[in-house]
């Protein structure tokens, strides 16, 4: 495997580019994500996510 990304690295410059110059939205999302989940575990509503994949129209 180690191998493989070393003759890979240089293809996937770009796509680490595109992703370096989100990063900052990418950490934001990532944080209130974690606030979120922080609140559920907490307020003890943690069965609010298992409610949802039931009711959802698509398949998690």
């Amino acid at each position: 495997p180690f191998l493989l990304v070393a003759v890979l690295a240089d293809r996937m410059q770009g796509a680490i580019r595109a992703v370096n110059r989100h990063m900052g939205v990418i950490n934001i999302v990532a944080g209130i994500l974690l606030l979120g989940f922080g609140f559920l575990l907490i307020s003890n509503e943690i069965t609010l996510l298992n409610q949802f994949s039931f009711q959802a129209p698509f398949n998690l």
